[in-house]
C-alpha cells in the first residue's frame, strides 16, 4: 500500500454525495457541523477564515484538492454553529469570516490537551520496558493506527456486536499492510517488539486502550454519515440490528434529559 493510497483512503472518510433519509438528517448534519468546528480549531486565526477557505481545507477534500462538502452545506453549517454560540462572525472588507467562539476554542484546547495526555499514558504503559524509550516508537504506533483503521471501520464494528473474534480481526489483511509499511518507514525501531505491542493493543482491554479503538474507529460511521455507504443508511437495522449497546453515565444524561444539546441526536440513533 502506497502512501498516496493510503491518504486518498483518508480523503474518502470526508467525502462522497450526501444521500440520507430525514430521520438521517440531524446525523448528517451533527457530522458537518463537528467536521468545520473541527477545521475552524485547526485553522484557528483571530482574523476568522472564509467559508470558500474551510471548503478548500485538505480534510474535507479529495487528495486531488476537489472539495466533497458544498458550498452550501458549508454556509448552513456555519449558521448553526453561530446559533449554537459555538463561532463568531467577522466582516472584513465586506467579506464574511468565522473564528471559534471563547468558549468552544477552550473546549477544543482542553480536549486536544486531554487526548494527548491519554495518548502518553497509553504509550508510558505500552513502551515502557523499551530499551530506546518510547519517543521513537510515537510516531510509528499512532501511523500504524491509522493505517488499520482507514479500512478497518466496518470489521471493527462486527468485533463490537460480538460476529467476529478478536483472533479473526487480528488475521486481516490489512494489519500484516500496516506492518510492512512501518518496518519500511522506520527501519529502526525493533519490529518484533512493536508488532507485539499493537497486538496486545487491539487485544487487551482496558479503559485508554479501548476510548483510543473507539474514537478511530469513528471513521467508519463518519463515512456512514457523509453517505459513502452504498446503502445511504447509517444506525440501521442490516448494521445494528440485535446488537447491544452499554451507554456511559455522561451519555445517559445527554440522551435522557431534553435540554442536554445531544439529545435531538440521541433520539435520532434511538429511531
Amino acid at each position: 500500500m502506497t502512501t498516496r493510497s493510503i491518504a486518498e483512503k483518508r480523503a474518502l472518510v470526508f467525502t462522497a454525495r450526501i444521500r440520507f433519509s430525514a430521520e438521517s438528517q440531524v446525523v448528517k448534519d451533527t457530522t458537518i457541523d463537528k467536521l468545520i468546528e473541527r477545521q475552524l480549531y485547526v485553522l484557528h486565526n483571530k482574523k476568522g477564515i472564509s467559508s470558500q477557505e474551510i471548503e478548500q481545507q485538505d480534510a474535507i477534500c479529495l487528495a486531488d484538492g476537489t472539495p466533497v462538502i458544498a458550498r452550501l452545506d458549508i454556509e448552513k453549517a456555519l449558521k448553526r454553529l453561530k446559533g449554537s454560540n459555538k463561532i463568531i462572525t467577522i466582516k472584513i472588507s465586506g467579506e464574511a469570516k468565522y473564528r471559534l467562539s471563547e468558549q468552544a476554542l477552550q473546549e477544543h484546547q482542553e480536549t486536544q490537551e486531554a487526548t494527548e495526555r491519554r495518548f502518553s499514558q497509553v504509550m508510558q504503559r505500552l513502551f515502557k520496558n523499551t530499551p530506546e524509550g518510547i519517543q521513537p516508537y510515537e510516531a510509528p504506533f499512532l501511523e500504524c493506527l491509522c493505517i488499520i483503521f482507514s479500512q478497518l471501520g466496518e470489521a471493527y464494528a462486527r468485533l463490537i456486536k460480538r460476529e467476529v473474534g478478536i483472533d479473526e480481526l487480528l488475521r486481516a489483511p490489512i494489519i500484516r499492510q500496516a506492518f510492512q509499511t512501518v518496518d519500511t518507514k522506520y527501519p529502526s525501531i525493533n519490529k518484533k517488539l512493536f508488532k507485539s505491542v499493537v497486538l496486545s493493543f487491539f487485544q487487551d482491554t482496558h479503559p485508554d486502550y479501548d476510548l483510543i479503538k473507539w474514537n478511530m474507529a469513528q471513521n467508519y460511521y463518519l463515512a456512514k454519515a457523509l453517505g459513502l455507504d452504498p446503502s445511504g443508511h447509517i444506525l440501521s437495522k442490516e448494521v445494528f440490528g440485535g446488537a447491544v449497546f452499554y451507554l456511559d453515565t455522561n451519555i445517559l444524561i445527554n440522551a435522557l434529559e431534553p435540554r442536554a444539546k445531544h439529545h435531538g441526536t440521541f433520539k435520532a440513533f434511538s429511531k
